[in-house]
């Protein structure tokens, strides 16, 4: 690819960003404002070539560049709000000597990390949702159970329990309400965390969908030549 060709990778790849994340706040170079007019559709929730395509560079990255970005994509791309404009100036910083096509590389696999990372985050979340729901009702259930037994002790007298059986199913009880409480906080919690990963998915498979078009011409193999050291 020619440097002209890089450079308007690059000014797409940023472009993309801005138009799906809205970052109003990402000033462009006027040399971008051609690009500006390019809006790309909403993809499918699962856009299989640019998910295949940051599959490949994960794999023909060498091991210590992408240790770094799994590191990268477990941290910061975790931790911090989505910036397009800033993992590029980082890469760009990182890599000075990578080409450009090899820098825009580093950036797609970045993102498609970060993506991996998010999905088996919100995956798990969900898992846990369920577990939550399930205990949960068979918690309920169990009361249900016990305060039948009672309504019915209560209509037979002769049915009744020893002070000390009736201790044992009242510690039981406060136990089991205690853990329902517990888990309503957990699943209020998670549920919230639930969303935000959830949203964060949707970005990062916007963003690559978008973008992946653009690095037409560009082979996995380039991970080759980008150092980290």
């Amino acid at each position: 690819m020619s440097s002209k060709g890089a450079v308007s990778l690059r000014i797409a790849f940023l472009t993309s960003a801005v138009l799906l994340l809205g970052l109003t706040n990402a000033s462009p170079q006027p040399a971008r404002q051609k690009e500006r007019a390019w809006a790309p559709s909403k993809p499918a929730t699962m856009h299989a070539p640019a998910l295949s395509f940051g599959a490949n560079l994960e794999k023909e990255a060498p091991d210590d560049l992408r240790k770094w970005a799994n590191s990268y994509a477990k941290g910061d791309l975790r931790e911090k709000p989505l910036d397009p404009q800033g993992t590029m100036s980082m890469v760009d910083q990182r890599f000075p000597k990578a080409s450009e096509e090899a820098r825009d590389a580093v950036t797609f696999l970045l993102f498609y990390l970060a993506y991996k990372e998010e999905d088996l985050e919100q995956r798990m979340l969900a898992a846990r949702l369920v577990d939550i729901d399930r205990e949960t009702k068979e918690i309920t259930r169990q009361l249900q159970i016990i305060w039948k037994n009672e309504q019915s002790r209560a209509a037979s007298p002769t049915q009744g329990l020893s002070q000390e059986q009736r201790l044992a199913i009242e510690d039981q009880v406060r136990e089991m309400e205690s853990r329902l409480r517990e888990y309503a906080d957990e699943r209020q919690l998670k549920s919230g965390r639930f969303g935000t990963s959830r949203r964060k998915v949707n970005a990062l498979l916007r963003l690559i969908a978008a973008v992946h078009p653009r690095m037409q011409g560009i082979e996995p193999a380039i991970l080759k030549s980008v150092r980290t050291e």
